[in-house]
Order: C-alpha cells, then sequence, then structure tokens
C-alpha cells in the first residue's frame, strides 16, 4: 500500500481527535516560531520495517497532557506526565500507521518510544512526501514516516532507539 493511500495526515488527525479531543488542520503559512521542542520517535519490525517521529513544542505536548489526563494545563500534577502522553499518542500513530500500511494479517513489534529536547525549532516538512504538518490548537505538528523495503538494509538505514539519550 502507497503512503496516499494511507495518508499520515488523516491518522494524525483521527488519533488526535479520538485519543486527546485536539484538533488538527493543514498548516497555512508560516507558523508562530516556538521555543522549546521535543521530538518523539518509535521504529516497528515485522515483515517490513520504519520509523514514525513526531515533533512537536512543548505547549502542544502540555495541552495533550491535560486533555489527556483531564487536568488543568497548569496544574502542577501534569510535569511528570508530558513526555509520557507524548510517547503514547504516537505509540498509538504507529500502531494505526502499520496496519493502515501493511493490514492485519501479519505481526509487527514496536519498540519503545523515545523521547528528547530539540536544540531549536525542526525544519519545515512541507515539501516531504512521507511527513504531514498540521496546526494542532495553534501549535505546529509534524509527523514523519521512514521505512525500509529490504529487511538487509535495515540495521543501516532505520535508528533504533538505543541511540535514545539517557
Amino acid at each position: 500500500m502507497t503512503e496516499s493511500a494511507c495518508p499520515l495526515e488523516t491518522i494524525l488527525s483521527e488519533v488526535l481527535a479520538n485519543m486527546a479531543f485536539m484538533f488538527g488542520e493543514p498548516v497555512a503559512g508560516e507558523a508562530l516560531p516556538e521555543p522549546d521542542w521535543f521530538e518523539c520517535s518509535i521504529g516497528y519490525h515485522g515483515p517490513q520495517l520504519g520509523r514514525l517521529t513526531l515533533r512537536c513544542p512543548q505547549a502542544f505536548a502540555v495541552l495533550l497532557a491535560a486533555n489527556l489526563l483531564g487536568l488543568d494545563p497548569a496544574s502542577p500534577d501534569l510535569a511528570g506526565q508530558i513526555e509520557d502522553t507524548v510517547k503514547e499518542l504516537l505509540n498509538v500513530i504507529c500502531g494505526q500507521t502499520v496496519t493502515a500500511l501493511y493490514g492485519r494479517v501479519s505481526a509487527f513489534d514496536l519498540e519503545i518510544p523515545c523521547m528528547q529536547r530539540l536544540a531549536a525549532p525542526p525544519p519545515s516538512l512541507a515539501r516531504s512526501p512521507d511527513a504531514v504538518e498540521l496546526c494542532v490548537e495553534g501549535h505546529l505538528v509534524q509527523l514523519s514516516h521512514s521505512r525500509v523495503s529490504d529487511a538487509d538494509d535495515a540495521a543501516s538505514s532505520i535508528p533504533s532507539n538505543e541511540s535514545c539519550p539517557g
């Protein structure tokens, strides 16, 4: 199945709406700059190999955690949950993407999501065929997908989360 038959935009939009009651729309023009960004990635292994990467500003991650946990975004109880909610979001997106791309017949293993802070805002992915950018609750959210068709190429082409910091 091709990426066009399984658009990342649809999966990202549906998962955000169903899981966190957050709604995205295509990015119109330049996104407002935000200082603090996260990058979360997850790999999958089975008959096909690939990796999904989600990049989002911290302000989006706080809203996501608040929506998922039913807390006020200013709640002090939220601070320790932000990273886990972004990882869970990407885990669900990965499961949906693998199922949409490859069906339900084959078994896939998903890695444990890896998350890190970015030193600077990421570049635009607007021209990438395997990526999507959405404006979600006023924040730019990026999702990209890379895959390897030959398992022999996997080790060099799709980095595992073993390289995650800390």
